[in-house]
């Protein structure tokens, strides 16, 4: 963050959980980000610094009708998919709450959606039907719910949100920051405005992010589906999506991209491990490379001349080859006609990996700072 010193606006396309905004926060910097994933927006949009006084004031509300909270029919309920109708109708119930009570404090109108929505979505979990899956990032559909003490488990939570809240409330220097629902891909950024740029693609795994957040995906298109609120993303098509069944497969143009394709199709491999590679990893794979693609060359119009930008990523690996991201990015912004090179870069271990024993090249991945300079 040395290299943006004198820069007074930093530019994140692609801001995930908003660490630019919380960083540009205590620094006095203004920045302006881009999001598609719904949750990680709404995350983002709850951690504004300028909404903190709203949402600490929404939670005492909140807190002061706990008499108000719906209650549970039933201590305990099993399912197939992640809501219970009780589950939805507690949610339904609450979400209608929390409203209430945000036009209540008579919030003055802003380009965002309702703060309600914003404060419940880390919550729906609580009261989902979901089991842990074989690594962290993984969470399956069916399980049991358990309702007895939910409305303590929401006093806790508000609880832990106010003191967060208060938090980056006592450490802002600067609430001028733009977050905004939106694909990289195709967003109308303004053009030649950011001389400065930092930011990460999505990690090349088997689990992208809108299916790590799959409870609360679901959540927002059962309220999407049953008109609550207004259809905001589709999921099957964000960046490093895994939906690959169905679509055709389209080609990237960079040659390094190709060049990884073609040593893939050189190995000697099993039929099952052919089929998977036909079927899903390769087709996964080049749609990956290709968004990137056309995310870059959108989001190049955006800078200035002259601009500074970091794009901090990691490679993974197939079938012990590296899949070269970083190359690949390289050569994108080359051809767009800017500088592209490596910075720093560090060994990193068991990223990604599901087998905390793994050894050599599938254990071993390299992040990379890459600079772009016009």
């Amino acid at each position: 963050m040395k290299e943006f010193s004198g820069y007074d606006e930093i530019f994140d396309p692609m801001s995930g959980f908003g660490q630019l905004m919380s960083f540009c926060s205590r620094t006095g910097i203004s920045s302006y980000g881009i999001e598609y994933n719904p949750p990680q927006y709404f995350w983002q949009r709850l951690c504004h610094p300028a909404h903190t006084n709203d949402f600490i004031t929404m939670i005492k509300e909140v807190i002061g009708i706990r008499q108000k909270w719906p209650e549970a029919t039933t201590r305990a309920v099993v399912s197939n998919d992640f809501f219970h109708p009780e589950s939805k109708k507690l949610l339904g119930s609450l979400l209608e709450t929390l409203s209430d009570v945000e036009l209540a404090c008579g919030f003055p109108e802003r380009d965002t959606p309702d703060y309600a929505l914003a404060l419940i979505l880390p919550f729906v979990a609580r009261l989902s039907c979901s089991t842990i899956g074989d690594n962290s990032t993984h969470t399956k559909q069916g399980g049991i719910c358990v309702y007895n003490l939910w409305q303590e488990d929401f006093f806790q939570y508000l609880q832990i949100v106010h003191h967060f809240l208060l938090n980056i409330q006592e450490n802002t220097k600067c609430d001028r920051h733009s977050i905004i629902l939106g694909d990289a891909r195709n967003f109308p950024f303004p053009k030649h405005r950011f001389r400065a740029m930092l930011t990460s693609p999505p990690y090349p795994n088997h689990r992208d992010f809108s299916s790590i957040f799959s409870i609360e995906n679901t959540f927002l298109q059962w309220l999407e589906e049953t008109n609550q609120c207004e259809k905001m993303t589709d999921i099957k098509s964000i960046i490093g999506s895994n939906f690959v069944k169905g679509k055709v497969r389209r080609q990237p143009r960079s040659k390094a991209a190709l060049s990884f394709f073609a040593k893939v199709g050189e190995l000697r491999k099993s039929s099952r491990a052919k089929y998977d590679d036909e079927k899903y990893y390769l087709p996964y794979l080049s749609h990956y490379f290709v968004d990137l693609e056309d995310a870059y060359v959108n989001v190049s119009c955006a800078l200035d001349t002259p601009s500074k930008s970091y794009i901090v990523v990691v490679n993974n690996t197939h079938r012990g080859l590296v899949v070269p991201v970083s190359d690949v990015i390289m050569e994108i912004w080359q051809d767009l006609g800017f500088q592209a090179e490596i910075h720093t870069q560090n060994e990193l271990f068991h990223l990604g990996t599901k087998n905390p024993r793994a050894k050599g090249v599938r254990a071993r991945h390299i992040q990379y700072i890459i600079r772009i300079n016009r």
